[in-house]
């Protein structure tokens, strides 16, 4: 019977995992906008903190050199440009490298562009990369140089059969008997409409050798060829037999199997074909199903002393639903991760035989699985223990050589993971737990570490009633006016909206006045513009006409730290308005 609802996975759900024959313990995973990196070969964790986040990422490992990764990220927003962000040491350190330049087809600099997708070749190819943003580019040094291509096309999914290259891309099938520097068309197939009406294309093409190939057909079953390509019979070399496949539990129910094989990168002739049964609506079974002898049999695990079970359950693997991502180890054929569909990731050393949890760093701390725990997933191990108020893991990892004033991925630094736990622990009504803070400062933590748009730590601390906070944040050069509204008319930032509700917050004049001499004292000034317009705007004049004043030497805001971000016009307008015509027409003079 098909399962009625989703089973609950407290921890990030895997969705795609790369690994490199050239330094095999390194596995990479990604899922929920989060990168991670396995040292042991999948079997514990660690985040990769990327330099900004995004809604939806792929991952592509450059096959020969391990420590060579990328990560197309784009946001939900169609508007935004995608970012192409790239790390030469495992992800350690990231560099953003879109927009790209080319050289067009004369030799000449392109403009920069932006890939929406990229083609990188996987395992051990030797083949080019492409990108592509509405023009087709090719790179023959991975990536580093690319020019535009005014013909041709690229190639997908390539495969190695020995010394030939196979690509099938829609439905067309290429061959490349070069190393994939030139391509030719073998054969095209034609296109089959199913009950449904919907149109499905071959795919999941194997090479068992140059001359041998199988792919899947449009109907779920599986053809071969002998001759490189050139024709096409149904199979008969043992694939067939995963042609319908149905658990037992399925089989009073309406519905189809569809396989998909994979080989191994360690071993041509071992492969693993992963079987959902699909009745519609929720897949109700995935079978494993194993071939030693490239396809020409197969087997659902067994373990010891035990005959091949209907249903192909595995001692360990979680039973019902499908996997999210298939990882066969380059270079040992026994080891295999499977990422579940809601429901963890596995690691079989036996071949399938039997499976393990494998997901230490992606599984959530507590049961229930808290706000705290959505938060901390992902998050280095230092802004973890801070969320979870652990200060023997804390130490633990300062000990290690973390420095505290890294940031996170999703949370900019010890401090906001301070602010986020006091946050979850008030909403759920849990005991309030001490701050860490003042132990953070003592070991050397700054108030922030990458400031955060949507951050608002002034905000959140005054909602916690953390009066000292605000301070710190200001001596440390808090930026209070960087997220102003891109508005032209009124731009406010977070300071004016914590004056314009000051009764909200308690603050008075008396505080708000200390703010300002800190923030002077500070003399870092970052956004003295957008700050001045939101003193005068909130009925603080001779505050921001103390702030003008100290930020400008010959000309108004000449000590600002940040870029001016306020239309010098409507600074000009408020000071008028408040009265103060003399640095209204100095402002104003800057403007001539």
């Amino acid at each position: 019977m098909a399962h009625a609802s989703m089973p609950i996975w407290r921890g990030v759900e895997i969705r795609q995992m790369a690994q490199s024959a050239t330094q095999p313990d390194w596995v990479y995973g990604m899922g929920g906008g989060l990168v991670f990196r396995s040292d042991d070969r999948g079997k514990t964790w660690s985040p990769l903190r990327l330099p900004q986040p995004a809604e939806y990422k792929t991952l592509h490992l450059d096959p020969k050199d391990a420590r060579h990764v990328l990560v197309l990220a784009r946001s939900n927003d169609s508007k935004e440009k995608p970012t192409l962000l790239e790390s030469f040491d495992g992800g350690l350190h990231w560099i953003q490298r879109a927009p790209l330049k080319f050289f067009e087809a004369n030799g000449s600099i392109g403009d920069g562009f932006f890939p929406t997708q990229l083609v990188v070749p996987t395992g051990q190819q030797l083949a080019d990369w492409w990108a592509y943003d509405g023009r087709w580019l090719r790179s023959s040094d991975s990536g580093q140089t690319w020019h535009r291509q005014t013909s041709g096309q690229p190639v997908f999914g390539v495969v190695q059969g020995g010394s030939v290259s196979y690509s099938l891309d829609d439905k067309v099938l290429q061959r490349s008997r070069d190393g994939g520097r030139s391509w030719e068309k073998v054969y095209e197939f034609e296109p089959q409409i199913k009950s449904d009406h919907h149109s499905r294309n071959p795919s999941n093409l194997i090479a068992l050798s140059d001359n041998e190939l199988v792919i899947r057909n449009s109907e779920g079953n599986w053809l071969q060829s002998k001759d490189q390509g050139s024709s096409w019979t149904p199979a008969s070399n043992g694939f067939q037999n995963l042609d319908r496949q149905q658990p037992a539990s399925a089989a009073q129910w309406m519905g189809e199997t569809w396989c998909r094989a994979q080989q191994s990168p360690a071993m041509a002739q071992v492969l693993l074909a992963s079987c959902t049964w699909d009745n519609g609506s929720w897949p109700s079974s995935t079978c494993f199903h194993f071939s030693k002898d490239g396809g020409k049999s197969w087997m659902p695990p067994r373990g010891p002393g035990t005959q091949s079970n209907q249903d192909c359950q595995s001692p360990g693997l979680r039973k019902g639903w499908a996997p999210t991502a298939v990882l066969l180890d380059a270079t040992n054929p026994q080891v295999i991760l499977a990422a579940w569909q809601a429901g963890g990731l596995y690691r079989s050393d036996d071949g399938g035989r039997s499976w393990q949890a494998s997901d230490t760093g992606l599984l959530f701390r507590s049961a229930p699985g808290t706000n705290i725990d959505w938060i901390a997933a992902g998050e280095p191990p230092h802004i973890q223990a801070v969320l979870y108020r652990d200060r023997v893991s804390l130490m633990r990892a300062l000990e290690s050589g973390i420095d505290i004033n890294n940031p996170g991925n999703r949370l900019g630094g010890v401090l906001e993971a301070d602010l986020a736990a006091r946050e979850a622990q008030s909403q759920l009504g849990d005991v309030v737990q001490p701050m860490m803070w003042p132990e953070l400062r003592k070991a050397g933590a700054t108030s922030f570490a990458v400031w955060r748009q949507d951050a608002r730590l002034l905000t959140r601390a005054l909602d916690l009633k953390l009066d000292d906070i605000p301070y710190d944040l200001i001596r440390s050069g808090y930026d209070w006016g960087a997220s102003a509204t891109a508005r032209t008319d009124f731009p406010d930032g977070e300071l004016f909206d914590l004056l314009r509700r000051s009764e909200r917050f308690g603050l008075a004049p008396a505080q708000v006045e200390r703010w300002v001499n800190t923030y002077i004292t500070a003399a870092r000034f970052p956004s003295a513009d957008q700050t001045t317009l939101d003193l005068l705007n909130t009925g603080h004049p001779e505050l921001a006409v103390r702030v003008l004043k100290a930020s400008s030497r010959r000309t108004p805001f000449d000590r600002q730290s940040t870029e001016l971000r306020t239309p010098t016009r409507l600074i000009v307008e408020s000071l008028e308005k408040a009265g103060k015509k003399y640095w209204a027409k100095r402002v104003l003079g800057t403007m001539q």
